[in-house]
């Protein structure tokens, strides 16, 4: 009970400052309607936040409470993390950083749900961006023991070794200037722990961050052929 209201409390404070943002807006504009232009992209903007956030809640408790159907179908580890490289890019290359997709290998097939390993990865290679001004973010991917490791290395500011046991608490944030929910890092571990997975973490202050992810190989699947698309699964979730 404690925990829950704790929860409520964080989510409340975490939206108390787009509602504000959201009503100071509109009375500016009440004031100076010929200011709409300027601060309708502001407006959008926090709603936008707003929405990210009711959804990131919507998710969390969803997850908890196991009302979300993980469904595991086998699929290309590798085509699913170039995809999400090819999309996160762009935005890497905005800010004046690369993203390199390190990975030379056949497929590695592991059993799980496309949508949300999508979701994690996202997540994952977004905070690296937000975090690096300099450099880049590198995907990188290991198969030791049965096991496929992703690493996603940052050159970015890196995390003080007494945040480390905290940043995947909900809503912990080390920076709290760094656009962003505060809820991804908790989704995330919740999301491999339902793929019976397991996430780390190490990090220099100034040196960056390496965030990996450790997911069970596929039992007996077949490799599929390179050109295959990968087997994404709709989660239901729309």
């Amino acid at each position: 009970a404690l925990q829950m209201s704790q929860f409520v409390a964080h989510a409340s404070h975490e939206l108390r400052t787009p509602i504000t943002n959201l009503k100071t807006r509109l009375y500016l504009l009440r004031k100076r309607p010929e200011t709409l232009p300027e601060q309708l992209p502001v407006l959008e903007e926090v709603a936008e936040r707003m929405k990210r956030l009711v959804e990131d809640l919507l998710d969390r408790t969803r997850l908890e409470r196991g009302l979300i159907n993980v469904r595991f179908q086998p699929l290309d580890l590798v085509n699913l993390l170039r995809r999400v490289a090819d999309l996160q890019r762009p935005e890497a290359e905005q800010k004046g950083l690369t993203l390199t997709f390190a990975v030379d290998s056949p497929p590695i097939m592991v059993s799980a749900d496309g949508e949300r390993l999508i979701q994690v990865f996202t997540n994952l290679v977004t905070n690296a961006i937000n975090y690096t001004v300099k450099g880049g973010i590198t995907v990188s991917l290991r198969v030791i023991d049965g096991r496929a490791h992703v690493d996603i290395q940052d050159s970015g500011v890196g995390i003080a070794s007494e945040h480390l046991p905290h940043i995947f608490e909900p809503f912990y944030r080390v920076v709290s200037d760094v656009a962003g929910t505060g809820l991804g890092l908790s989704l995330v571990q919740q999301i491999v722990t339902l793929h019976n997975g397991e996430i780390q973490v190490t990090s220099q202050p100034g040196k960056g961050s390496c965030f990996t992810v450790s997911l069970q190989l596929a039992p007996g699947a077949a490799a599929l052929p390179e050109d295959d698309p990968p087997n994404v699964v709709d989660s239901g979730l729309g």
